[in-house]
């Protein structure tokens, strides 16, 4: 199985705190990888470090390597010449709270394909709808294109973010707890749709729930104290008892 994400002695630190400690990590490319951990194990820190998002944090220091094997040849995320935009574009974020833009359904997508990609009038459309199909919820708002965005429901507006995303085309895609602020039934259809998704894309995928990640993964990273304690792969995972028993078995 091919990698798509080598991490090489990430390290990163906040006000000079570290929060995720000399990570060696690889994520294959395809399927879903989740990473899992009690809150304040370094999870969301080491997801955001892929897309070097933690930069907008002040205090942010990083040191180590993120080495992608895209499509179209290798990227090195924190490369001096790297180009973030770029990079943020090709590996995607959705958020645990749904962060849909202050506007029309319609144009949380046209805004960022014009402004990223430079794409606009029949193409933006078309990869519009493209996206929201593969999202799952063109049906559903075919006819509210012009409504806003926070008019929909919290399902909804997450999978116009995980639309939004798609529509920029995207080689990985990383989900931070993407159903912990959604109503249960709107986590199941969402693990449903990650499911499809993976036939496509590469997600990395942050959870509390080693439920969820037995239903949805191919794979588990486990977290503790900003370090990987464990890895278990797809023939171990309906093995594993509780969360506690996963983490009380790390050391």
């Amino acid at each position: 199985m091919s990698t798509i994400v080598r991490i090489e002695g990430l390290t990163v630190a906040f006000g000079g705190t570290p929060v995720v400690r000399d990570v060696d990590m690889e994520v294959p490319a395809g399927g879903i990888t989740v990473l899992l951990g009690r809150s304040g194990s370094g999870k969301t820190t080491l997801l955001r470090a892929v897309n070097r998002l933690n930069e907008c944090f002040p205090g942010c220091t990083t040191s180590g390597r993120v080495r992608l094997a895209l499509k179209d040849g290798h990227l090195d995320a924190y490369a001096p010449d790297t180009n973030v935009e770029e990079l943020r574009r090709r590996v995607g974020m959705v958020f645990q709270t749904p962060n849909v833009l202050p506007m029309s359904v319609e144009k949380n997508l046209l805004l960022p394909l014009r402004l990223v990609c430079g794409i606009a009038g029949l193409e933006a459309h078309e990869r519009m709808r493209s996206a929201l199909n593969e999202a799952g919820l063109w049906d559903e708002v075919e006819n509210r294109l012009n409504a806003g965005a926070q008019t929909l429901s919290g399902g909804q507006q997450q999978r116009l973010c995980l639309a939004r995303a798609i529509a920029l085309e995207p080689d990985v895609l990383l989900l931070d707890e993407p159903t912990a602020s959604v109503d249960y039934q709107s986590a199941l259809r969402l693990e449903e749709l990650l499911l499809r998704l993976k036939e496509r894309y590469t997600l990395l995928v942050v959870s509390h729930s080693l439920r969820q990640a037995q239903r949805i993964a191919e794979r588990i990273v486990v977290m503790r104290a900003g370090q990987i304690s464990r890895v278990l792969e797809k023939g171990e995972l309906a093995k594993a008892g509780s969360l506690e028993e996963v983490l009380d078995d790390c050391f």
